[in-house]
């Protein structure tokens, strides 16, 4: 809590990005460990305010690079004909 009152005060000086790092730890943790994803997810979106341009421009160049490789996303379906090869599942238990 401490960490998230004292953000207004490091705001301009050159604590802001380890702040906002450990903010975001902090919000991942909470997402994780306390189940609360909504409130993570809202937190952690206000805080990506203050990230600079410079990280989502960035990022718009990274995510041509990852998408081309459409190989990975595939589904692979079996032959025809050919049993589909699934670990084998147990009965659920009876009452």
């Amino acid at each position: 809590m401490l960490l998230q009152v004292a953000f207004p005060f490091v705001l301009f000086g050159r604590l802001k990005y380890p702040v906002l790092t450990m903010l975001l730890g902090m919000h991942l943790g909470i997402a994780v460990l306390m189940g609360l994803p909504l409130f993570s997810g809202a937190m952690i979106v206000a805080d990506a305010v203050f990230l600079p341009d410079r990280f989502y421009q960035s990022l718009g160049r990274l995510w041509p690079r990852t998408s081309r490789r459409s190989d990975v996303w595939k589904t692979v379906a079996p032959p025809s004909g050919e049993p589909a090869r699934v670990p084998p599942q147990s009965a659920p238990p009876s009452r």
